[in-house]
C-alpha cells in the first residue's frame, strides 16, 4: 500500500473585479490594451507567481504583458489588488479566487501551461501515532472529500 500520494491539484485562473463585466474567451486577450495592470505574485517568493509566469510564457504572451505586470508579494495580495481595482486582472489559484467575493474568475488557464500544482498526503509513522490516522486517511480518499475539494476549487487527484 502506497502511503504518500498526490491528494489534490490546484488550478490557475485569471480574475477581474467582480463589479466589472469582464469576461475572457482566450488567454491572448490578457495582452489587450484595455488591461493596463496585471497583478501577479512575485515569481521567486511565491509559487503561484512562478506558475503564473510559466503560464504566460507558455501562451507566448509574457513579452506583451510584462511591462504591465504589477508584481505583489503573494496570491492574497493579487486578490486585494484586483478587488480594489488597483489591477484590471490577476492570476491566482482557483481555490484562492473563491475566498474573495470582490473578484470573479474570467478564465481558467490550462494545467499543461505550468508545472503541476500538487498537494501530497503522507502519514508519519511513530510509536505514539493516533489510532485515528487510518480512518482519517480513508476519509481523504472518500467521495465526501472529493466533493469538498471540488467545492473549494481543487482537482482531486486520488483514485
Amino acid at each position: 500500500q502506497q502511503s504518500t500520494y498526490v491528494w489534490m491539484r490546484g488550478r490557475l485562473v485569471v480574475i477581474a473585479p467582480a463589479q466589472r463585466g469582464e469576461s475572457l474567451t482566450s488567454v491572448q486577450q490578457i495582452a489587450e490594451d484595455r488591461f493596463r495592470r496585471l497583478a501577479v505574485a512575485h515569481a521567486v517568493r511565491s509559487p503561484v507567481g512562478n506558475y503564473a509566469r510559466q503560464s504566460l510564457t507558455f501562451y507566448r504572451i509574457w513579452d506583451a504583458v510584462h511591462g504591465r505586470v504589477v508584481e505583489v508579494p503573494d496570491g492574497k495580495s493579487v486578490l486585494k489588488s484586483v478587488e480594489s481595482g488597483a489591477a484590471d486582472l490577476g492570476i491566482v489559484t482557483a481555490s484562492d479566487a473563491r475566498t474573495v467575493p470582490g473578484v470573479k474568475v474570467v478564465l481558467e488557464l490550462s494545467e499543461e501551461s505550468h508545472e503541476p500544482i500538487e498537494y501530497f498526503v503522507s502519514p508519519v509513522a511513530h510509536s505514539g501515532a493516533s489510532p485515528a490516522v487510518r480512518p482519517f486517511m480513508n476519509f481523504l480518499k472518500s467521495n465526501e472529500a472529493r466533493k469538498l475539494l471540488v467545492k473549494a476549487g481543487f482537482v482531486p487527484a486520488f483514485p
